[in-house]
């Protein structure tokens, strides 16, 4: 026997075998047999770093969630591994999520797997990871448990203790909040109440009252902080067209607040505009750019302080910003919706985030690792410091590129800078 395979999740990777004599062929079947055994009643953790059986070579662990996080020169590729336990024969069960950290180039194990256990009979939803301005890194399992990520000991550790301390009654549920409110968990209370839970700046604030809480807050606020986002026209300025419902406009939100302050990032409409526009006071608008203008009044808005819009300025079909990183902005869209009002011709587009002009464009159709994918595409993507990491949902890894929209990782294939390594792609963890 010279080689072993593993099938982790589909893949294969193959790992030279230690050879043995013939004098010791008896010792060597021996061992052989008895590490299968040892192996069978290892958990997932061991399952990962070891080599398998025929009959279980196929055999598929589920993966609830994947990020890419850079820290520093260590890119850490981190998957969320679940499965069932049985607690007790005829009795219940439970479900374990376990993060596994591999270095993403040479796909050495960082840090130690660890295990994370819920009900069986639990909602079972996908490990949600966020990003936040600080650099930290969140991971939200069960949308009961949030965890932190520590770069320095490739370990999370868990917060729910401290923000049940926040709220006496209980948590029912916790889910990241939209863009409204970036930075933000949004925790919904056994007694009903929904709070805002902003764990950097060590604040929670009723759902009902936030807003106000925030304005108060941000009058004392010294810095400011940008956003991204796709604004959509006004209704009453929508008649079909470029002005569908569906179009929007690619901006900029500049807001009172930076990481460690709660902030409040509302979305104002847009309205067409030109030199000769009137309007009441109340509806006076303010040009944003060639055509576009928001109202005045909602440059009052609580901590709103500019809308900048990208260029060229040009409607966008299904825009979407997927992520951002320090430098640049990445967005989706159907480039070919405002001509036949929808299709397929998707597209990722990089913006550089000072300037706010494209620097890259690509249809998805011209990427070979998602133009097989097309209409099954459900496109995520994490920013990190030098690019970003693309994902189909949650959960399968697609590609990592530069900020130049340049490939730096294939995971469809296992490819990296340096050429293929098996270990490191999604279907072969050491």
């Amino acid at each position: 026997m010279e080689r072993v395979t593993i099938d982790v999740n589909g893949r294969h990777s193959v790992a030279a075998f230690i050879p043995v004599g013939r004098w010791a062929g008896w010792l060597a079947a021996f061992a052989v047999a008895a590490a299968l055994l040892w192996w069978a009643g290892l958990g997932l953790s061991q399952y990962l770093t070891s080599s398998s059986s025929d009959k279980l070579s196929d055999k598929e662990i589920p993966i609830a969630g994947t990020t890419l996080y850079d820290a520093g020169e260590q890119l850490s590729f981190i998957r969320v591994f679940e499965r069932e336990e049985a607690t007790s024969a005829g009795g219940g069960g439970e479900r374990v999520l376990q993060t596994v950290i591999n270095d993403l180039n040479s796909g050495q194990r960082l840090g130690v797997p660890q295990e994370f256990r819920f009900p069986l009979n639990s909602h079972s939803d996908w490990a949600q990871f966020r990003r936040y301005a600080n650099g930290d890194l969140f991971l939200l399992l069960q949308k009961s448990r949030l965890l932190q990520f520590n770069p320095q000991v490739q370990q999370f550790f868990d917060l729910t203790p401290s923000i049940s301390a926040l709220i006496p009654s209980g948590i029912e549920s916790m889910e990241h909040q939209g863009p409204e409110w970036p930075d933000a968990l949004r925790v919904r209370a056994q007694n009903g109440q929904t709070y805002y839970v902003n764990w950097p700046a060590r604040q929670i604030l009723e759902q009902s009252q936030a807003v106000q809480a925030y304005a108060q807050a941000a009058s004392s606020y010294t810095q400011n902080s940008q956003g991204y986002g796709f604004a959509p026209m006004a209704k009453e300025h929508s008649n079909g067209g470029v002005d569908s419902p569906r179009a929007a406009y690619l901006v900029r939100y500049v807001n009172k607040g930076v990481s460690g302050q709660m902030v409040y990032r509302p979305e104002p409409s847009l309205y067409r505009w030109n030199p000769g526009s009137r309007g009441t006071k109340s509806d006076a608008l303010q040009p944003i750019a060639e055509g576009l203008a928001w109202r005045a009044q909602d440059a009052t808005t609580p901590g709103l302080l500019a809308v900048e819009a990208a260029t060229p300025v040009q409607p966008r079909i299904h825009g979407e910003v997927l992520a951002t990183n320090p430098s640049h902005v990445l967005v989706t869209f159907d480039s070919q919706g405002l001509q036949n009002g929808g299709g397929d011709a998707q597209v990722l587009q990089l913006i550089d985030r000072e300037t706010l002009k494209v620097v890259w464009t690509q249809a998805l159709a011209r990427i070979p690792q998602l133009a097989s994918r097309i209409g099954g595409v459900q496109l995520q993507a994490d920013g990190v410091r030098g690019g970003f990491y693309l994902r189909n949902g949650y959960v399968a890894p697609v590609l990592y590129i530069d900020n130049a929209g340049q490939t730096l990782y294939d995971f469809t294939a296992g490819r990296g800078s340096t050429g293929p390594h098996p270990s490191s792609h999604p279907g072969g963890p050491r």
